[in-house]
């Protein structure tokens, strides 16, 4: 059996460094917390103090398909690293430094969506994704050359031309075919025009009296600088 005096005993020992914890707890109670957390929650990978901040500037990850995007950061306190780095598929990719506490990197010509991560000395940034969305492209065009009766040509239907010499008056019907492409414009000497869709086709008619600069637009919700491609 066990004695009384050796009960008291056994619970001085416990109760010294109880009492111990309880008081760092109530004193510091991040350094019982958080060892605390990571062994409930042991399947989250923790990132170590360090003595630096990182900042991400670039939150919205999405890019234009084949359009180029920059991807900013901030670090900042008393240690910084020398060099950042741009982690995906195995391989690593220096970031810029364009001053003491910005990096940069640029993604050339994005074509795919890509996983990365940000790397620098003991610094690992969770696992990123960069989106690429598709950008309004114009597949092909035709042009019917309705000449005016004067010319006493016969009217002629050509394709992908990018140079047109019509006599004056003559009457040009576009039919232009898309992609990923919600509305399109065109642009004659910069005066725009909305181009008129039916059953997946653009259509737009004019009229030439005069020399003319004509400059197709294809747009989506995704790009916000539609480029327009002169024909």
């Amino acid at each position: 059996a066990v004695k009384n005096n050796d009960l008291v005993k056994l619970f001085r020992w416990v109760a010294i460094p109880l009492m111990l914890v309880l008081v760092i707890w109530a004193v510091f109670p991040d350094f019982v917390e958080k060892p605390a957390s990571r062994i409930v929650d042991y399947k989250t990978v923790y990132q170590k103090p360090l003595p630096y901040e990182v900042t991400l500037l670039t939150t919205k990850l999405e890019v234009v398909q084949h359009d180029d995007f920059i991807f900013k950061l901030e670090v900042t306190g008393d240690e910084i690293p020398t060099d950042f780095y741009v982690e995906t598929e195995g391989l690593r990719y220096q970031m810029e430094t364009t001053d003491l506490i910005s990096r940069t990197y640029l993604f050339k010509k994005v074509a795919a969506s890509i996983d990365f991560v940000i790397v620098g000395g003991d610094y690992r940034s969770q696992r990123m994704t960069l989106e690429v969305r598709p950008k309004p492209l114009l597949l092909s065009y035709k042009t019917e050359l309705d000449f005016p009766s004067y010319t006493g040509r016969v009217n002629e239907t050509v394709r992908d031309l990018t140079f047109l010499s019509v006599p004056e008056g003559s009457a040009l019907n576009w039919t232009f075919s898309v992609k990923d492409t919600d509305s399109l414009l065109v642009s004659l000497d910069s005066i725009k025009f909305i181009v008129t869709a039916e059953k997946g086709e653009w259509f737009f008619t004019h009229r030439i009296l005069k020399s003319t600069r004509m400059v197709v637009i294809p747009v989506n919700k995704f790009a916000k600088q539609p480029q327009g491609i002169e024909i």
